[in-house]
């Protein structure tokens, strides 16, 4: 079950639908990649760069340098730019509503599904369907995250959702790109455009017929670097963890460093052990342990006789 990312009251007039914000888009399933320094394998960071001295800026001495209405830099700090922003209101005004065909989707930005909050499913399903049956959409204001924002709702086939709109002067003027020369179009190039399209026309776009050959092609890239070399660049090292340790092996050599040196450190006589070799014995751990003190114990008489 998707969760909210935020909560806001849907507003018109006097009546306020409590909703919840929903992400629309999902990177479930997608690849994804961290930058490394190739050498190693190990991530790196980002720095912020002096371009005067040359040295890193750490975070607290970051700030924002804005232009006033002649050019010059006018310089505020992180915080001052807070304080300059409007305070989030909580509240999606609806201010009109239009003809949904009306709006150009060229002023569409963000979209965003909307649920009904708490005590709000009656009111926002008879929103949801006054919106569908009049074929409108409501278009109003948000306030959050210190920004205003222009959106729009609209009917949905199960409720509502809303669209994050470009102002108008975020969009560039169609006039302002060239369209080159129309010329003079025949009768049999419209018949023959007009029956391609026609070959291909659909009742509805449907996304699932599509997929990202981009992603597939570099899935299939991934999948053969890894075939070809399956041993995998270090990640780099784990912060704050001790490096992994094989105890049993670390156990055997010392077992195999004291059989091959006396009981004072010397290697013995061509660097082998007068031990016995061992066998297998179906004696308790305990027996074992008395054993190993035994044969301690005559590696120190030995010694001692030797000296």
């Amino acid at each position: 079950m998707a969760r909210a990312i935020s909560t806001a009251a849907l507003s018109l007039g006097l009546v306020s639908i409590p909703v919840g914000l929903y992400p629309t888009r999902s990177r479930a399933g997608r690849v994804s990649y961290h930058l490394v320094h190739k050498t190693d394998g190990s991530r790196v960071k980002r720095q912020w760069i002096c371009e005067e001295e040359g040295t890193p800026v750490p975070d607290d001495e970051l700030a924002r340098s804005y232009e006033d209405e002649e050019g010059a830099p006018v310089i505020m700090t992180g915080e001052e730019a807070k304080q300059a922003a409007p305070a989030a209101t909580g509240r999606i005004d609806l201010i009109e509503f239009v003809p949904a065909s009306s709006i150009d989707p060229v002023y569409l930005d963000n979209a965003y599904w909307l649920g009904p909050g708490r005590g709000g499913d009656r009111a926002y399903h008879l929103l949801a369907d006054l919106l569908r049956d009049l074929d409108v959409v409501g278009i109003g204001t948000q306030v959050a995250r210190g920004k205003s924002y222009l959106v729009m709702v609209r009917a949905t086939s199960l409720g509502l959702a809303m669209h994050t709109l470009h102002y108008a002067d975020e969009i560039r003027a169609e006039d302002e790109v060239p369209h080159g020369d129309r010329g003079k179009l025949g009768a049999a190039e419209r018949q023959m455009g007009r029956t391609l399209i026609e070959q291909q026309l659909r009742e509805r776009f449907d996304p699932s017929q599509f997929e990202d050959e981009a992603e597939q092609q570099l899935r299939a890239a991934i999948a053969a670097h890894a075939k070809a070399r399956p041993a995998a660049a270090p990640a780099g090292k784990a912060r704050g963890k001790a490096p992994a340790v094989d105890l049993v092996a670390q156990l055997e050599a010392s077992l195999s460093a004291m059989q091959g040196h006396d009981g004072h450190g010397r290697a013995r006589a061509g660097g082998r052990s007068h031990a016995p070799p061992r066998r297998a014995t179906t004696r308790s751990r305990g027996d074992g342990k008395k054993a190993v003190r035994a044969r301690t114990t005559r590696a120190h008489k030995s010694a001692k006789r030797t000296d």
